[in-house]
């Protein structure tokens, strides 16, 4: 299993072996929020591969379709309380706001360059981002509870 650096630090702190460390990782989100998270993360996937093909000169590998058609199944192989109609839901939207996110960030990007004549790449994030990001909120303001709470029924 790999761990990250914090996971590392943690155990030299506390006098223990990484693999007697469980690290639980959670945000509390709303469904607005949760497209939001899984649309910039999108955004940014387009950005990391955008420079790693000026530094190496690949081209973005797409995961074969059978790892999608897995990741959907993933659930109701798992034995969890949790309902499993529902986590495929949410693995669903998270893969169509990524894409969504990628997509947004090329089609700025294109923009861009078009309107520059050179490619730029900058950490900061487009506005043109944003107003979509608020866009898209707009129409998921009926999903205002947070998903968390679904799962806690």
């Amino acid at each position: 299993m790999m761990h990250t650096p914090l996971v590392y630090l943690v155990a030299i702190l506390c006098d223990l072996n990484v693999e007697q460390l469980t690290v639980y990782h959670a945000h509390q989100l709303t469904l607005k929020t949760f497209c939001f998270q899984h649309f910039n993360y999108g955004c940014g996937a387009f950005r990391f591969h955008q420079a790693k093909t000026q530094r190496t000169n690949e081209h973005i590998k797409v995961e074969p379709l059978k790892f999608y058609l897995n990741l959907l199944r993933y659930p109701f192989l798992q034995k969890s309380s949790q309902p499993k109609i529902l986590v495929t839901i949410l693995l669903l939207i998270s893969q169509f706001a990524n894409v969504a996110g990628f997509f947004w960030e090329q089609w700025q990007f294109r923009e861009l360059t078009i309107s520059s004549k050179t490619p730029v790449i900058s950490a900061e994030p487009l506005t043109q981002t944003v107003s979509l990001s608020q866009s898209i909120a707009n129409l998921w303001q009926v999903f205002q509870s947070p998903i968390s709470s679904i799962f806690q029924r």
